[in-house]
């Protein structure tokens, strides 16, 4: 029964994928609408490529098992990033919430709040090339109260596999996780 509702979702939104982990839970008919409506905002352009979505998968799978420790296991997941920002967000995540030259943020969600679980809508190149990866994160503070965030992930192929290169916030004016970073 979930396979058809997501593929009628899937023909209304006019979304040529979506990769759901094993975490996403029915949705409500008002979830479906909201989540119709962001991703027809986000038109993706192609599929995303088999790997990018293993390594978002992936990157998911720990970050929502994680919830409020990860910063504390960060380091496993070094090869789903790219060397400079992983060193950066390493760095970063050393400095205690809430203090000078810490987020203020969760840099995966770009919310202050707990996620729930992810959509990944679809994905398109940029100019330079890099693969953007356009997921919707529902987060809040709790389930009821929460909504979906847009982060596109910028990837990059390396070899056989897709690094995360950088996080963007179209909520926050398209700013990215590294300008954020290096304010």
């Amino acid at each position: 029964m979930r396979i058809y509702s997501l593929a009628l979702i899937l023909i209304l939104m006019g979304c040529s994928s979506l990769n759901l982990p094993g975490t996403v839970k029915e949705k409500s008919s008002k979830q479906q609408l909201q989540q119709k409506k962001i991703f027809a905002k986000s038109n993706p352009e192609i599929s995303c490529p088999k790997g990018s979505a293993s390594q978002l998968n992936g990157f998911f799978q720990w970050y929502l098992k994680s919830q409020t420790n990860y910063r504390d296991t960060f380091n496993s997941q070094a090869k789903r990033f790219e060397n400079r920002l992983f060193e950066t967000l390493r760095q970063v995540f050393k400095i205690p919430e809430g203090s000078d030259g810490g987020l203020d943020f969760d840099p995966f969600s770009g919310s202050q709040l707990k996620s729930f679980g992810y959509w990944l809508g679809g994905c398109r190149h940029d100019i330079q090339g890099s693969l953007i990866a356009r997921l919707a994160i529902h987060s809040g503070p709790t389930r009821p109260l929460s909504r979906w965030l847009i982060v596109d992930y910028v990837m990059s192929p390396i070899g056989r596999n897709w690094i995360i290169t950088n996080i963007r916030y179209p909520d926050k004016n398209n700013k990215s996780l590294i300008e954020l970073l290096e304010q």
